[in-house]
């Protein structure tokens, strides 16, 4: 039986575009938290699996996480975990042993990501220091360390801080002739000395545990 309500083109076209715009917010939204987990593709595999996070609540962060991982459970630093998760993400931790707490939680052969986020006056190369020997001890492999450009929450870009050549190119910009030689030179002096994580505002840490 048809219903009595008249036909409205009109109505039916709102309620597409109404449907349209729905769909594109969502798109939008679902596009911001991909970007916000650029930094997956950093490891070895850039699929998330299960996560475990230890950090104060970042709803941007979390909801991203939620969204590109199977599984995402927020943990207590004080309560020790088996080495249960595929991954385990850190934000801002207080010290190296709460750090190398939190990373035993991640399984052999999975990863520990940790953001670091330098405050007004606060070097982070002395933290970064201390957390890569206290990962080490701990079983991960060399940790590896990246410049968020210009910040976590909207990175456009990932410079290595471990090697020089990335960041000369950065540096560099096309130079050529001597100002490449001192883009170069400088580029060495401040991954070798430590210098350049001394100013950056967003780092990153990057280790794999060892084994399988």
């Amino acid at each position: 039986m048809r219903s009595a309500r008249a036909f409205v083109p009109e109505e039916a076209t709102r309620d597409v575009l109404t449907a349209q715009a729905t769909d594109s917010v969502t798109a939008g939204v679902r596009l911001q938290q991909s970007r916000r987990l650029d930094w997956r593709f950093l490891l070895p595999d850039p699929r998330l699996g299960a996560i475990g996070y230890f950090g104060p609540q970042d709803e941007t962060l979390l909801a991203a996480l939620r969204e590109f991982s199977s599984s995402v459970e927020a943990l207590d630093w004080e309560h020790e975990r088996e080495a249960a998760f595929d991954g385990v993400v850190v934000k801002q931790p207080a010290s190296a042993r709460l750090l190398a707490q939190a990373a035993q939680a991640v399984r052999p052969g999975g990863f520990l990501y940790v953001e670091l986020r330098r405050k007004p006056r606060q070097a982070l190369v002395g933290h970064s220091r201390t957390y890569r020997a206290a990962l080490i001890r701990a079983g991960f492999e060399e940790p590896e360390y990246h410049w968020h450009w210009p910040d976590f929450e909207r990175c456009t870009r990932f410079v290595p801080l471990n090697v020089p050549g990335p960041l000369m190119f950065d540096l560099s910009n096309g130079a050529r002739g001597p100002r490449r030689f001192f883009f170069s030179a400088a580029a060495r002096v401040a991954v070798a000395s430590g210098l350049l994580a001394r100013v950056v505002p967003c780092i990153s840490l990057i280790a794999t545990r060892v084994g399988r």
